[in-house]
């Protein structure tokens, strides 16, 4: 009986240190707003984080292969990659910076309720990933997946 009960709390402290190590999965210092929002404790009080900001301009539409590679680096490869990454070990590998092709195809399959969920109310890394339905990366990320198979012909 004993050995369970410790072998039981062994398992909850090492999933309690291995949530802690990934817990952080924003690196703020990737990214600075776009349109000269302000910094830091700002953001927060306005019901906005870093994350909601694209560093860069977007493309007129984000569709296909193209919008999701502009997705990863602007937000998926920087937020989801320490977890969603072949090396961080947790599938599906939606953020592999150094394979674009692949995350986009591992992407695609996500079901879009649960890819909306995650990126605003995301219980693994908090609040410095999970996106404001009125920013500019939510938006983005949003257009794309109405747009993920393909870019419209004309």
């Amino acid at each position: 009986m004993i050995n369970k009960t410790r072998i039981k709390l062994g398992i909850l402290i090492s999933l309690f240190l291995l949530l802690s190590i990934y817990n952080n999965c924003s690196a703020p210092e990737a990214h600075s707003p776009l349109h000269g929002q302000a910094e830091g404790a700002s953001q927060r009080e306005n019901g906005f984080v870093e994350a909601d900001f694209l560093s860069e301009e977007k493309p007129e539409l984000l569709c296909g292969t193209q919008g999701y590679e502009f997705l990863l680096k602007q937000y998926f490869g920087v937020h989801c990659a320490v977890c969603h990454d072949r090396s961080g070990g947790f599938e599906p590998y939606f953020a592999q910076n150094q394979d674009a092709s692949d995350s986009y195809y591992k992407a695609l399959y996500i079901n879009e309720d649960t890819f909306i969920e995650t990126i605003t109310e995301n219980r693994f890394c908090g609040i410095e990933c999970s996106l404001n339905k009125d920013g500019e990366t939510y938006k983005a990320i949003a257009e794309w997946l109405e747009n993920k198979w393909a870019c419209p012909t004309n």
